[in-house]
């Protein structure tokens, strides 16, 4: 296992993201039939990265806790998923700024959606590129670390953010 030192806080990480990937689906499934057809696209918009965060993190605990990966391997993959989120990132920007300019985000959410997951996502691909110069020994489980808790943090900020827009909406009648 390459992250042996990390094992505890990848089981930690790990578990939180699963319970939280657990409950958008049962947040889905109840809230899903509670609001109109015009709002959809939004929630689409919201959902689908806040969901891909926690799967990130989950799917990175997962990987790093393999006891056969490789530190070729893993640095490799890291690489191409953060070059690949990145580009994700950088294509839903548009929409982000078109809802930033309809007022349906404020200027925080310009940094909660677009330039923190980029920032996550950039340290990704230092992580990868710092195994795969140096191996495990350098400070890229450190970095990887820091990405791992950034988009969780991420995730729960930007549900929680969801969870209350959906709170007021269901409060006033449209």
């Amino acid at each position: 296992m390459i992250a042996h030192d990390w094992q505890n806080f990848y089981l930690l990480i790990g578990g939180a993201s699963a319970t939280l990937v657990g409950l958008m689906f049962v947040a889905i499934s109840l809230g899903s039939g509670l609001y109109p057809p015009e709002h959809l696209p939004f929630l689409t918009q919201s959902l689908s990265p806040t969901f891909v965060h926690f799967v990130y993190v989950l799917v990175t605990a997962v990987i790093v806790l393999v006891p056969t990966v490789t530190v070729t391997a893993l640095g490799g993959l890291l690489v191409l998923v953060g070059v690949g989120s990145l580009g994700y990132t950088a294509a839903r920007l548009a929409q982000i700024r078109d809802r930033y300019r309809q007022r349906q985000i404020d200027r925080s959410d310009l940094v909660w959606y677009a330039l923190l997951p980029s920032v996550g996502y950039a340290l990704y691909c230092a992580a990868g590129i710092g195994l795969l110069k140096a191996g495990p020994g350098g400070r890229a489980l450190e970095v990887l670390a820091a990405a791992s808790a950034l988009l969780l943090v991420i995730g729960v900020r930007n549900a929680w953010d969801l969870v209350v827009w959906m709170v007021l909406r269901r409060a006033r009648p449209e």
